[in-house]
């Protein structure tokens, strides 16, 4: 008959501590990791704070084209053209390019006033970053705000009378080298 061999044990410990020791680790990790899963698994998605949402219009790429604006320097050497809609009564003013998208460096509106005073516009329900150009009655750049903020309802004012107003995509006048000083001329279909 053959002997049969048994474990080696800690002669300090009681026989089957280390089994029972095994068997306790291995349920413990295997819970553990059953927990973990379960948790990583039912976290649910975060939620959102209950705040309504602020009414932007829907962007539209329509755009109308009433003339060419030209940009040039105080010394008439030209700088860029764009394809213009033009905003001559107050409601097309008071719309302007809210709600625009998909417009370009080609594009802009112009908007003509009857007379020159200070003014200011904003950028509320606007979702396009916009280059903001006020003109004198001489068509001379007197203020540019550059890549105003999409959305905003601060105030962005002439600071000089202006009797026009042109708007372009955000960036245009630094990418063209447009600059206060410089001067548009326009021709309307």
């Amino acid at each position: 008959m053959a002997k049969s061999e048994k474990p080696i044990e800690n002669p300090t410990e009681p026989a089957g501590k280390n089994t029972n020791m095994k068997y306790l680790l291995i349920g413990t990790t295997a819970l553990i990791v059953i927990a973990i899963a379960f948790i990583i698994t039912r976290t649910p998605e975060p939620v959102e704070p209950n705040i309504p949402p602020v009414p932007h219009p829907t962007p539209s790429t329509s755009f109308r084209n009433d003339g060419v604006l030209i940009f040039s320097s105080a010394e008439g050497k030209q700088k860029a053209r764009i394809t213009i809609e033009i905003a001559r009564t107050e409601e097309q003013r008071t719309q302007g390019l809210m709600g625009r998208t998909g417009f370009d460096f080609t594009k802009g509106m112009l908007f003509i006033f009857d007379n020159q005073e200070e003014r200011a516009f904003w950028m509320a329900n606007t979702p396009t970053s916009l280059d903001i150009i006020f003109v004198n009655r001489n068509k001379e750049i007197v203020k540019i705000h550059s890549r105003t903020q999409p959305y905003s309802t601060d105030s962005y004012p002439s600071e000089r009378p202006s009797q026009y107003v042109v708007e372009t995509l955000g960036g245009f006048c630094a990418r063209f080298g447009i600059e206060e000083g410089d001067r548009i001329s326009w021709l309307a279909d």
